[in-house]
């Protein structure tokens, strides 16, 4: 029987998620290819998806994209997440699992346990670009090498969360198992901590009096630097917005690291020091192993290292439930 999957918005990301499910070896999962079903809003989308092959089919009715999938990925804007979760919840196929690829966490697992039916899986993603990777989005490869979050609820069947792990894993990228908080905590540092950082030095220069005139001599120091701000503005104030709790412990530090620069400027022994423990931070980060958390050997690389405590994709079609998982 085909695994049927479902994607709910076909921007960049669902167009990568589309192609690399519909290119897929048949063996590469144990159920075959799946059958995947793309659903937009704008009819033009679905058009383009088609000719493309990113899906099998498409619709802009999102009751009938939903009603017979076995997974479904819930690929919409963050300001769109509450009310897609209200809209799909009764029209979910029992057993059903259900994620999404937004890049805050904690709000996002809190409506899909106040609206999604207990019948159903909820096991929140969000794809990270992997160090060195192009992560070029709209591409059957974007996801090659990408450290992909899981974050499961704690009634989580196991079947569930395996048969969604090999699924990712079979797409090319990496599943890494991580608490809600903990992943709006490194997100903040790591994501949205570097876009405000971007946001505020980009608004400070182009303020300033003297911009017109600093035009002409800005660099590729700062093209790079300010780089994040060309993302869709709405999306990033949205993300910002959602994961503020955690950016705000980032921004006091950063706030407190710019006191301590400042304080050294009459002061080039201790900026240097300053700058020098910088380099090696970067140095040794760049050189080090990427996607290791600190502990942990690494990764898991296939579907056949992840340990499964009672099945893969068969099981999540049955939706098997389980109130505690392997190592718990």
């Amino acid at each position: 029987m085909p695994l049927n999957i479902t994607i709910l918005g076909l921007d960049a990301l669902g167009t990568s998620l589309g192609l690399a499910l519909g290119t897929l070896d048949p063996k590469a999962l144990d159920v075959g290819r799946p059958r995947v079903t793309g659903w937009d809003a704008q009819k033009k989308v679905l058009q383009a998806a088609r000719e493309r092959l990113v899906i099998d089919e498409g619709t802009t009715d999102i009751v009938a994209a939903v009603r017979q999938a076995d997974l479904v990925w819930v690929n919409v804007s963050e300001d769109m997440l509450r009310q897609t979760f209200a809209a799909i919840a009764p029209h979910l196929k029992h057993g059903a699992v259900v994620t999404d690829t937004a890049s805050v966490k904690a709000p996002v697992m809190a409506w899909a346990r106040e609206l999604l039916p207990t019948t159903v899986q909820f096991i929140g993603g969000h794809p990270f670009a992997a160090l060195g990777s192009e992560f070029q989005m709209g591409s059957r490869d974007a996801l090659q090498g990408v450290v992909y979050c899981l974050v499961p609820a704690p009634t989580t069947a196991q079947g569930a969360l395996d048969g969604l792990s090999e699924v990712i894993t079979a797409i090319g990228a990496k599943p890494y198992f991580i608490d809600a908080l903990e992943h709006d905590s490194y997100a903040a540092g790591a994501a949205h901590l570097p876009l405000i950082t971007a946001i505020a030095l980009m608004e400070t220069i182009s303020r300033g009096g003297s911009w017109r005139e600093i035009q002409p001599i800005a660099g590729q120091g700062l093209a790079d630097t300010t780089a994040l701000v060309v993302n869709e503005p709405t999306a990033s104030a949205q993300a910002l917005h959602a994961n503020r709790a955690a950016l705000i412990h980032w921004l006091d530090g950063l706030e407190e690291t710019l006191g301590q620069l400042r304080a050294a400027l009459d002061d080039p022994q201790r900026l240097t020091v300053l700058a020098e423990h910088a380099a090696s931070a970067r140095d040794a980060w760049l050189a080090s192993s990427p996607n290791v958390r600190p502990g942990e050997d690494g990764i898991y690389a296939s579907a056949q290292d992840m340990p499964k405590a009672t099945g893969t994709l068969k099981g999540m079609l049955f939706g098997r439930r389980s109130t505690k998982r392997k190592g718990e």
